[in-house]
């Protein structure tokens, strides 16, 4: 897999704030559960993504980083 993966905060009712994961490009339902289960496996409890989603590209900087700021989930 040679997709752009980023971790961003998410609003959450219940606990305020979540992590989420955000994977660029495209990507099955099998390395959905595999990024999920090694991040849960590798990762501290309160550093484990809460949910994955994708997104076709990510907005970037003119210098060519990820821009967070603009990421809306």
């Amino acid at each position: 897999m040679n997709n752009r993966i980023i971790c961003v905060p998410k609003e959450d009712p219940k606990l305020g704030e979540k992590l989420i994961l955000l994977v660029e490009g495209e990507i099955d339902q099998k390395e959905k559960m595999l990024l999920l289960s090694i991040a849960k496996k590798e990762l501290p409890k309160y550093w484990t993504p809460k949910e994955l989603f994708v997104r076709d590209q990510f907005p970037e900087t003119q210098t060519g980083k990820i821009n967070r700021k603009a990421i809306i989930v």
